[in-house]
This record gives structure tokens, sequence and C-alpha cells, in this order.
């Protein structure tokens, strides 16, 4: 084959191969080129404002308020003192909420062991208990509380700043289960003490000056025989405590209650009712020790009979001293309560301002007496004392009943005072 022969069939070649190429291309291609979509961006969702702490509060408190009602009940156990004297506050609560409050009652100690009874058997009736801690600390120690402060939501409550000495005043010695939520400011003699007015004329009771004035030799020499003394209780707390408040002031101290217990040959009982008949019959001129024997006697002066409550403004060397242990100024709750939500919003609710305002003007407003004042220090004084009320400012040294750390020190002293009284006894 020619040279020129190759070259022409190789060319020829190559532009087959050209048109070839071209072909394939107008075949498999769109002649309109297709346009390429731009992406869009999704459109976004408006953004949700974080809920504030208050408006997060208001929908839970809300929710709160809605499943209480659906329970529809609050039961409180409380001795005689705490239904008496709150049933009053409770009824606001009742009226508010449109909740039932059932208050169930009785002497303390009838109170206690209906409760440790029932919960022994699983029965679980109660939701509130309204007691003082000497009766506390028996559900406490048979596992019979729960713990308050998880319980705790109102703002009112948990900010310890609106508290007296910004804390919660717990009676319990752990500092979980009993709270209190009012004290009265003790200005008084420290000694507990009433008489009958028949026996005792008014000379010899304003010669009683200071607290010591009850074993200076005049006193022991007219009225030694003459005197009931309620006995010491074989175990306590700071609950129920003249022996306690005698032997912590150093204006009185050890010696004093035991030449106080002996020097006046006392007889002794341990029912206070029946320590007020006493007296209240002339069996008997003086009466100590018992709280709630004085407070027999001085409702028995309102209905004409010869009975009195002594009263003395405390000396120069006495401080004065909160107590806070009625069983209408503290509160806990026993495990499993039957209603829980009920039980929630009113813990939150008596301790709120509106509740403490209510304790204020409401309780134990009864035969001229007084309510306790609230330990909350935002509210309004009310009808309380104003002998009672704390001094603003002032952190009382002593608080007897709602302070746990006085417990310890007070089980040693009602030990000593029991010694003391098994000595007189002749007790071994």
């Amino acid at each position: 084959m020619k040279l020129t022969d190759r070259i022409a069939r190789l060319t020829a070649l190559a532009a087959l191969a050209v048109v070839a190429a071209l072909m394939a291309v107008a075949c498999g291609s769109d002649p309109t080129a297709t346009p390429v979509p731009t992406p869009t961006s999704a459109p976004q969702a408006e953004p949700t404002a974080t809920p504030t702490e208050d408006e997060q509060f208001q929908s839970e408190w809300a929710s709160l308020i809605e499943a209480a009602q659906e329970e529809g009940r609050l039961v409180i156990a409380a001795g005689g003192s705490g239904a008496r004297d709150s049933r009053p506050v409770w009824d606001v609560f009742q009226e508010k909420y449109g909740i039932e409050v059932l208050i169930t009652t009785g002497t303390s100690n009838e109170v206690v062991q209906r409760l440790l009874a029932e919960q022994s058997a699983e029965v679980y009736e109660v939701d509130l208990f309204m007691m003082d801690i000497l009766k506390q600390n028996q559900v406490i120690d048979a596992s019979g509380l729960r713990e308050l402060e998880p319980l705790f939501i109102h703002p009112e409550v948990t900010d310890l700043s609106l508290w007296y000495n910004n804390q919660y005043l717990w009676a319990d010695v752990s500092e979980k289960y009993v709270i209190g939520y009012a004290a009265i400011v003790n200005r008084d003699s420290i000694i507990t003490a009433g008489y009958n007015t028949d026996l005792v004329p008014e000379e010899d009771v304003a010669r009683i000056e200071v607290d010591r004035d009850f074993t200076a030799p005049w006193f022991v020499e007219k009225y030694a025989g003459n005197v009931l003394m309620m006995a010491p209780p074989p175990y306590s707390t700071a609950g129920g405590g003249n022996y306690y408040t005698i032997v912590k002031h150093p204006s009185l101290g050890r010696e004093f209650l035991k030449d106080f217990m002996t020097l006046l040959e006392p007889d002794w009982e341990s029912d206070n009712r029946r320590a007020c008949d006493f007296v209240a019959q002339g069996k008997y001129a003086w009466t100590f020790l018992g709280s709630n024997v004085v407070t027999c006697l001085d409702e028995l002066s309102e209905s004409g009979l010869p009975t009195a409550e002594f009263a003395m403004e405390a000396g120069p060397d006495q401080q004065p001293f909160l107590s806070g242990g009625s069983s209408a100024m503290q509160i806990s709750s026993p495990i499993n309560p039957p209603h829980p939500n009920a039980t929630q919003l009113a813990l939150n609710w008596l301790l709120s301002v509106e509740g403490q305002t209510a304790n204020n003007e409401l309780a134990n407003v009864r035969d001229n007496r007084y309510p306790r004042p609230s330990l909350r220090n935002d509210v309004p004084p009310g009808k309380t004392d104003p002998d009672q009320r704390r001094e603003p400012g002032v952190i009382y040294e002593l608080c007897i009943e709602c302070n746990p750390q006085e417990h310890i020190e007070a089980i040693e002293i009602y030990e000593y005072a029991q010694g003391i009284y098994e000595e007189i006894q002749g007790i071994n």
C-alpha cells in the first residue's frame, strides 16, 4: 500500500471517529440545559422562652392544688392544745382550697399510741402530726415520720432569710422530721407555779421578788409540807421542762433545783388534772413544775375558784428565752400519708406568709389567750401578746423545745432531777 493511500485511510478513520463521538454526545444529552434548583432553608421555629423560676413555681403550685383538691381531705392527729388552738387556722385552709380538714384528738398519749398502733398494723390514716417533741420522738424512734424539707416547694418557705435566725428551727436532733413554726418569748419568772388564793395571802406573793425566794427561810418555814410538785418524768427532752429551765439558767442551776425539791418537803403528783384539783380544793397551798397544772388553775380562776397562776416579771439576772414546745407550735408528717398532695399543700401553706399570718391572728384566741408568735420575720404580729414577741434582730441564747441541740443536755438534766426524786422517795 502506498504511503499516500495509508494517510488517506487514517484521515478517513479519524474523521469517522469524530463524527461518531459527536453523534454519541448528541444522542445522550438534552438540547436545553436543565437548571439546577437552588436549595432553600427550612422555616425556623420561633424560639421558646425559658420559664422564670416564678413561672415554674406557679405551674407546679397550680398542679399541686388540683391534685390535692382531687384527694379532697386532710387528716391531722393532734394533742388537745394543738387541735383546739390550731382549728381556726385550718378552717382558713379548708375554705380557701375546698379540702376537708379532719383533726383527730385526745390526750397526747392517746394520740401517739393510736398512731403507733396503726402504723404497726400497716394502717396509715394520718397526714400531719401536731405534738410536742417528747411525743414526736416516740414516733421518730419507731421510724414513723418522714423528712419534711423535700416537701417544701413554696419560695416563701424555702427562703431561710425570712425565718428567725435565718434557719428552720427543727425540734428533733436529726433536724429532719419535726419543725417548729412558732415560739413565745418568756420574760417572766423561771419557776412555774400556781397557788390557792385562800391559803396564800397577797402580801406573801408580793414578797417573792426573785425565783430564789421560793427557798428563802421565811417561805420554807411557812409553806414546807404544803406544796405539791409534779414529778420528773422517767425520760424526756427539753419538752415539758421547768426542771430544764431551772438548771439551764445561771441564776438558779443544779444546786438550787436540789434545794427546791427537798427543802419544801413536797408531795408528788404525775397527773396534771388531779394536781390542779388538789390545789383548787385547798389540799395544797402551792404547786410547782407543771405548766399544764398552772394553766388549769388560771382557767379555774375565771370560773370563780380561789386559784391563780403565779406571775412575776423576771429579774435583771434572767435573760428572756424562747419556748416553742406546744403541740400547736410544731408539726411533722407521718410516713405513707393517705393524702400526699393535700399534705404537701397544707404544709407549705401553713409555713407560708398567708398561713403564718393566720396563725398570728387566729390560733389560741380563746379565754384571754394569745396566738404564739410565728417564727417568720415577715408576717404582722396580729393578736399575739406584745410581751411574748421576739425583739427584732435579737437571737435568744436558749430556745426550749425548738433547738435540737438542747435535746441532749435536757436528757442529762432530767436524769439528774430523777436522781434527786428517787433519793427523796427512797428509791434504790
